[in-house]
């Protein structure tokens, strides 16, 4: 059976400069380069024998260890193989 090649790296920098510098009790907004997860199915290179049934970025709000809040994009991606 030959072997697929390897899916490419995916690049996932990150800045941990906070756009805003708020007062107590604010919030700051951190960029995170990671990619669409359009963009890390594609780079997966996966053939007709998958199927995506989930693909999307939903946010949510998470609560750190000091209480400050921030909202948080989770990359979702759910394939499935076809049936033979």
């Amino acid at each position: 059976m030959p072997q697929r090649p390897s899916p490419p790296a995916v690049s996932s920098s990150w800045s941990s400069t906070p756009r805003s510098h708020p007062g107590p009790g604010g919030t700051a907004t951190r960029t995170y380069g990671s990619p669409p997860p359009d963009e890390v199915r594609t780079s997966l290179r996966l053939d007709d024998g998958w199927h995506t049934e989930r693909c999307d970025a939903p946010e949510r709000t998470a609560t750190g260890p000091g209480g400050e809040t921030a909202t948080v994009t989770d990359n979702v991606i759910a394939v499935r193989r076809r049936p033979a």
